[in-house]
C-alpha cells in the first residue's frame, strides 16, 4: 500500500515528507538533493537503522520503493553536506517545517479539503516531546533568557541526558566539536569540555 505525502517547496525543490505514526518521515532522495549530496547509498550507510526505512511513495509512473528518514537520520546527512545550500536547509526545517506543526497542530496538503494528519493535543504534545529528544530543540524550545549579564552565568553549561548521549553517539561518528555545536545550538567551549571530561573519566576508570 502507498502512503500520502505532503510536498514542502525548499527553494526550487520539492522535499516530500510522510506522516508514519504521528512521527515526520522525509524522503531520501529528495533531502540528499537539497544537500547537494551526490552519493544518497553512501551517505544512509552512514545512518544507525532506526533513522531510515523503505515506503512506497506514489509517482506519476506508479507506487515506487523509496529510502526515508526521520528526523535524526534527517540531521545527521545534513552533518554529511559541506555545501552552504546544508545550513539553509536546516534553518527552513526548524524554522518553517516545524513550526507549522505547533502552529496548527497538523500537516495539510496544499490545496486540500481536509487535513491528511490530525492530531490531538496528547498526540502534539508527544510529538514536540519526541522532536526535542531527536535534536531539533533549537525550533521548539523556549529560548534563553540573555538579561543576564554573560559574565554571570556559568562557564560550565548543562546537557540533557539526550544531549550528552548524541554528542557522544556523533563524536563515535567523527563528527567534529565545531559540527556537533552547530547542531544542537550549543557553545563550542562547552561541547569540548564536556567531550574531554569524558574521555579523561574513561581514561581514569580503564
Amino acid at each position: 500500500m502507498s502512503n500520502n505525502f505532503i510536498t514542502f517547496n525548499f527553494v526550487t525543490l520539492s522535499v516530500r515528507v510522510l506522516m508514519i505514526e504521528s512521527e515526520p518521515w522525509f524522503v531520501a532522495t529528495d533531502v540528499c538533493a537539497a544537500l547537494h549530496i551526490s552519493n544518497n547509498r553512501m551517505a544512509l550507510e552512514r545512518l544507525d537503522d532506526d533513522e531510515k526505512g523503505v515506503s512506497s511513495i506514489d509517482t506519476p509512473g506508479g507506487p515506487q520503493k523509496m529510502s526515508i528518514v526521520n528526523e535524526s537520520g534527517l540531521y545527521t546527512l545534513i552533518l554529511t553536506s559541506r555545501k552552504p545550500e546544508a545550513r539553509k536547509f536546516r534553518k527552513w526545517v526548524t524554522s518553517e517545517v516545524l513550526p507549522a506543526l505547533r502552529k496548527h497542530g497538523q500537516y495539510t496538503m496544499p490545496g486540500a479539503a481536509e487535513p491528511l494528519v490530525t492530531l490531538t493535543r496528547k498526540d502534539l504534545t508527544d510529538l514536540i516531546e519526541r522532536c526535542i529528544e531527536r535534536g531539533v530543540a533549537a525550533a521548539l524550545r523556549v529560548k534563553e533568557t540573555v538579561s543576564e549579564p554573560a559574565k554571570s552565568r556559568p562557564t560550565r553549561e548543562n546537557f540533557s541526558e539526550w544531549e550528552k548521549a548524541e554528542i557522544l553517539r556523533l563524536d563515535d561518528k567523527g563528527v567534529s566539536a565545531v559540527e556537533i555545536a552547530d547542531l544542537l545550538y550549543r557553545p563550542v567551549s562547552s561541547v569540548r569540555s564536556f567531550l574531554w571530561r569524558n574521555r579523561h573519566a574513561r581514561r581514569v576508570y580503564n
